[in-house]
């Protein structure tokens, strides 16, 4: 009916019918509007496709997939709880003979505690990934956000003589978030960035509207449905084409320290908040992280977060900028 009265088709729209023994059938649906020689309208002709056997392939992909992740988890997670717990094996084989040893008292109350702490720290961000989050969403100002951000790694951007650019657009409004949890993932990008520039290296902190595929600047800055961005960008080594599909995997890192755990959480909390995550990168250049954000959230929307390594093309804004060292 609605080819009929738009005179337009559609083309797989994905349904489910129901047999007669009350076992489901999907389908895929596609439609066109029939007319005559000239032109007149003599119907909608319509064509029903089983997808039975293609929803079964995709199924088993994703059991596969959910598998292979679980496998690379649980690979991650032995190596990082490996080390700690060898050292804590190892001081409780020699304490009935060392106890009274006060170098050796020293020793384990140094590093049993610290050990342990680690396994406990590797254990709570697991559960920040598995766990739903629960967030309170109020409004927040991202260039104050980054702000604190900043602020919190003066004295390492200070040491390694970072030459910080900030890059605000002025007509950004608050969004709707979670200030702690958004505060997370930004200092989780930052850290990255600074982590991967050596002495004199130049961070940029970009906010500014995500433009539609016109290019066009919203007009109404308050309307549901329009977003921002937030772009780290660092001059460091870059990410190898081999690296860039495992970065948002948990455990994987390429720091001699550090769980790997960091942007999986950062990946998480965006899509806690609806938003998306890319990257661009060029090895030995540097790269460049961007969020997308909702401006505001509809109750009912469910998240929608997405990620992909495709490249990001900066659109030129209005900007406020200020250069620190």
């Amino acid at each position: 009916m609605d080819t009929l009265e738009q005179q337009s088709g559609t083309a797989y729209m994905s349904l489910t019918l129901q047999r007669p023994n009350g076992r489901t059938l999907p389908i895929e649906m596609s439609t066109a509007p029939l007319r005559g020689r000239e032109g007149k309208d003599l119907g909608v002709v319509g064509v029903f496709r089983d997808v039975t056997v293609l929803r079964d392939l995709e199924e088993q992909l994703r059991r596969s997939d959910r598998l292979a992740a679980l496998g690379t988890l649980a690979a991650g997670l032995a190596h990082e709880i490996k080390n700690p717990l060898t050292s804590l094996r190892t001081f409780t084989r020699f304490m009935p003979r060392k106890f009274e040893d006060p170098r050796f008292r020293e020793r384990f109350q140094r590093v049993v505690p610290h050990e342990l702490e680690r396994i406990n720290a590797i254990v709570e961000q697991l559960l920040e990934l598995a766990r739903p989050a629960r967030l309170v969403f109020q409004a927040v100002r991202l260039p104050e956000l980054l702000d604190r951000t900043l602020d919190l790694y003066a004295d390492q951007v200070e040491g390694k003589s970072i030459d910080v650019r900030r890059e605000y657009a002025r007509d950004c409004p608050p969004i709707q978030a979670d200030p702690e949890y958004l505060y997370q993932a930004l200092v989780n990008l930052v850290a990255n960035a600074l982590e991967a520039m050596s002495p004199g290296g130049r961070l940029t902190v970009r906010v500014g509207w995500s433009h539609g595929a016109s290019g066009s600047r919203p007009s109404r800055p308050t309307s549901s449905g329009l977003h921002v961005k937030v772009e780290i960008e660092d001059t460091g080594k870059g990410i190898s084409s081999s690296e860039a599909d495992k970065v948002f995997n948990p455990f994987f890192t390429t720091k001699a320290s550090g769980t790997g755990l960091g942007l999986a959480l950062t990946h998480k909390i965006v899509e806690d908040h609806r938003g998306s995550i890319t990257f661009r990168s060029v090895p030995g250049t540097g790269t460049t992280f961007r969020v997308i954000l909702p401006v505001a959230l509809a109750a009912d929307d469910p998240p929608t977060g997405s990620v992909d390594v495709s490249a990001v093309n900066p659109h030129s804004m209005p900007l406020k900028t200020s250069g620190v060292r």
